[in-house]
């Protein structure tokens, strides 16, 4: 299976964001890390594995986006 990890500049953060883009062709699943994790927690999970069939057919292309909860909600030291 392609996977393909890019960076693109956010101007509202200020910081490079990571996404990593699995498969080729397809309608686009966009995954959301849970809580304090990262772009490959789905990864690590085995959930890219489970879809694979899907990926490798071009029938999703899924891309993994990274989570700012950590600068944000789960920021506790954060100015209110």
């Amino acid at each position: 299976m392609e996977r393909n990890i890019t960076y693109w500049w956010s101007p509202a953060l200020q910081k490079e964001m990571p996404v990593a883009v699995y498969g080729h062709y397809g309608f686009s699943l966009l995954l959301v890390p849970t809580a304090g994790a990262d772009f490959l927690e789905y990864e690590r999970f085995q959930l890219i594995e489970a879809l694979r069939p899907f990926t490798e057919a071009g029938k999703v292309k899924i891309f993994s986006i990274d989570s700012i909860n950590n600068d944000s909600w789960m920021n506790y030291g954060a100015h209110p």
